[in-house]
């Protein structure tokens, strides 16, 4: 047999084997079971095989060098055939060389087949593994949906936490008002017995007294008898006078409510559209703002301890800036002559300033807790404060005193009087709306029903019957003070109210009402139909908390917020 088909047969083996690609999938299957751990049992199967490959290509090498051998032996015996064809022993060895080519030939197309049946097989992992490749991109697709479920849950588990810090906070609060209460219960349960006994001492006194003077009373009723009716006749014409005369007084004023009323009904309100102008009032948030009665100045008050006074007229450029309180302003007020401004701050006083002169003309101390609200009476005489230490004080300017202190059960967070300032109208932390007669300090009603959380503002209407509260179960109610009913209710799905001293207010004609939520963005019902009628939307691309809003006579309508940003919407 001749050598060329031998090295046809190592040439097809080498193409066959190809040990550079064998070896490439070997290593990417090295590098792809480091991340696929899920196919530990398939890679090890094809390491087996390779480590079989190997040895199969080891063989095949084997068995190349030995053809080699073989060729070289042939070689030799072919010219040693050539130089003694005739002698027997040649004739002998030829069959024997051509039979063991014979089984070389054999094992190395045993040597194919097997090395084709692997390479099928490696086939065969490669599709498995492309099969698996796919199954794991989608478990990671799988595994970053859940990555996002889980960042959902945590965000949901932050936000329930923060709502639980808030309800230990409240829960602390309260557990603080009912300490207050079982005090107060213990004194006045104390002051009654003590005025049980004194009443009985009254009682007896009096039973004694009577017994002594009814002798005296019965030997000088006949004498007496004549002048007691001239007296008593007397006592009538006067007080006849007397309710002429209150009856004439009353006639008399009712001509300036109507004219107050006539004046709120001929104002032409149109509902803003946008916000004209913003200005960075403050350092920090500004907590309260309110126009004078004149509708010339508005006043804000904020976290940066200041008053400022600004010039509506000017396109509200800043007038003045009252210095004085030691904490943030959390309420102002104008007194109604426009003549004095008032502050009250976190630092548990009200102060009082002169807008002439920008000098501080009272600082009233008292409190025990930060004051959130104080208001002027008409007169302009006293102040009404409430704060969180759960009273409501009453001070005479005159004297530069509290005259009056009333405890009200609860922290008070705003409060409003009526348009004679004889009655109070006050918000609480307990959610509860009462009324309070300044003259005696009594409670006249209490309203629990008309929120379900704590009560942020309260703000009288133009023509004084009804009272606008806000509160942070996201609801605004309007109620008639003199029945003690509830008049509208307000709300919308993307209101939120965004602190415990949201402030919200009439328009000047009482026609619609304003608030601001947690998103910056101003809301205006109707009162006529109660439902929104417009939602301003700020111009700033970084919107915070609006916490106070105020729609002045001249018709301007202005909020603040949280950042220190004072707008005028128009």
């Amino acid at each position: 047999m001749s050598s060329p088909p031998l090295d046809q047969m190592r040439i097809d083996l080498q193409n066959a084997l190809a040990p550079d690609w064998k070896r490439s999938i070997y290593k990417q299957s090295i590098e792809s079971n480091n991340q696929m751990e899920a196919f530990k049992d398939v890679f090890r199967n094809y390491e087996i095989l390779m480590e079989k490959n190997n040895q199969i290509q080891e063989k095949n090498d084997h068995l190349e060098r030995e053809v080699v051998r073989l060729n070289a032996a042939n070689l030799e015996q072919n010219k040693s055939l050539r130089s003694v064809q005739d002698s027997a022993t040649s004739a002998q060895l030829v069959p024997e060389l051509e039979k063991k080519i014979q089984v070389l030939q054999e094992d190395l197309t045993s040597s194919y087949k097997r090395t084709s049946e692997n390479s099928q097989m490696i086939l065969d992992l490669n599709k498995h593994i492309k099969v698996m490749g796919e199954d794991v991109k989608h478990k990671e697709i799988e595994i970053e949906e859940w990555k996002t479920r889980l960042h959902e849950a945590e965000e949901t588990i932050k936000k329930l936490e923060e709502t639980a810090s808030e309800e230990d906070i409240v829960m602390e609060v309260l557990r603080g008002e009912v300490v207050a209460l079982q005090t107060e219960l213990v004194k006045s349960e104390e002051k009654a017995k003590s005025l049980i006994a004194e009443n009985n001492q009254l009682i007896n006194r009096w039973l004694e007294y009577k017994s002594k003077e009814a002798q005296n009373m019965n030997d000088a009723m006949d004498m007496a008898q004549g002048a007691m009716n001239s007296n008593i006749q007397a006592g009538i014409q006067k007080r006849v006078g007397q309710t002429r005369e209150q009856d004439m007084n009353a006639l008399s004023n009712a001509p300036s409510i109507l004219d107050t009323m006539s004046r709120s009904a001929a104002m032409k309100v149109s509902i803003p559209k946008k916000e004209l102008r913003n200005v960075e009032a403050h350092k920090g948030e500004i907590c309260s703002t309110k126009f004078n009665f004149a509708g010339t100045i508005l006043a804000t008050g904020g976290a940066d301890k200041l008053l400022k006074l600004w010039d509506t007229r000017s396109q509200y450029q800043p007038r003045t800036s009252l210095h004085g309180a030691t904490q943030s302003i959390m309420s102002v007020d104008f007194s109604y002559n426009d003549e004095m401004v008032l502050a009250a701050s976190n630092d548990n006083t009200v102060r009082i300033w002169t807008i002439q002169t920008g000098r501080t003309k009272y600082t009233l101390t008292g409190h025990e807790g930060k004051v959130m609200s104080a208001s002027f009476t008409p007169d302009s005489n006293k102040i009404v404060s409430g704060s969180h230490d759960r009273t409501i004080k009453i001070w005479d300017l005159t004297k530069g005193y509290c005259i009056k202190t009333v405890f009200c059960f609860s922290s008070c967070n705003s409060l409003a009087l009526n348009g004679e300032g004889k009655m109070a109208i006050s918000g609480h932390f307990d959610h509860q709306l009462r009324c309070w007669d300044i003259r005696s300090g009594e409670c006249i009603k209490e309203m629990d029903d008309v929120h379900t959380t704590q009560i942020t503002s309260v703000s009288l209407s133009p023509d004084g019957t009804q009272v606008l509260t806000n509160s942070r179960d996201n609801t605004l109610k309007t109620v008639d003070i003199r029945t003690y009913s509830q008049v509208g209710s307000f709300s919308d799905e993307n209101y939120k109210s965004g602190a415990n001293w949201n402030t919200a207010c009439f328009s000047p004609d009482g026609q619609y009402i304003v608030a601001g939520g947690n998103d910056g963005k101003v809301f205006i019902w109707s009162t006529l139909t109660n439902k929104l009628v417009s939602t301003l939307k700020p111009s700033s691309n970084n919107p915070t908390t609006i916490y106070s809003t105020a729609w002045g006579p001249n018709l301007d309508l202005v909020s603040v917020d949280k950042a220190g940003i004072l707008s005028v919407w128009g």
